[in-house]
């Protein structure tokens, strides 16, 4: 192989090296494609005291630890979106008590469905990684113009400047991963 395939060659090692590297749905997957597990820093940032837009997340999540919190959908069904189905059966109590609480608004034609779905992270561990995230990125890092929670999608929601869009996406994911954050749990709309 001449000087030229070789230098091909290297440049196609550091073209993968650097996508692979800067795609954020692959940059903390193991080689098996397993989620990894959440890192100590989220564990270790879980909120004591929930926001009040937050409160019937965070006290479902004190009843169901492994629930990641609930939407209502067209039909004005509740669904509820569980880690572990292990605590379905708590998760379906937590909601049950919310509604007898009024806490959660319901459709007055029909008592809703209570539909449960899997989820790949929980309540306390996207608080966990918005707040983190908030704290060291988001009011440092120009380009940002939102951080949520995303329920449905179960995802930390970050929002960015369309014109800048890929290079602070990924300035993003590697500040998220200095921070020791699944990246995985992060969408970018």
């Amino acid at each position: 192989m001449g000087s030229s395939g070789v230098a091909r060659s290297m440049l196609l090692i550091l073209f993968v090296t650097f996508s692979t590297a800067c795609d954020p749905d692959q940059a903390t997957k193991s080689q098996s494609g397993e989620r990894l597990q959440v890192p100590a820093v989220l564990e270790a940032r879980m909120p004591q005291v929930a926001r009040a837009e937050e409160a019937e997340f965070h006290e479902l999540a004190s009843l169901a630890p492994s629930s990641a919190g609930f939407v209502l959908d067209s039909l004005g069904d509740i669904v509820v979106f569980m880690r572990d189905t292990l605590d379905a059966t708590a998760g379906r109590r937590g909601i049950a008590a919310l509604q007898s609480s009024g806490r959660i608004r319901q459709n007055r034609q029909r008592l809703p469905r209570v539909i449960v779905r899997r989820a790949d992270y929980t309540f306390g561990e996207l608080v966990a990684a918005r707040d983190l995230l908030f704290d060291s990125v988001f009011t440092q890092m120009p380009g940002l113009s939102s951080l949520d929670l995303d329920e449905a999608r179960n995802r930390v929601t970050i929002g960015v400047d369309p014109r800048a869009y890929g290079a602070t996406r990924v300035n993003v994911v590697r500040q998220a991963l200095r921070l020791g954050i699944d990246t995985t749990l992060l969408w970018f709309p």
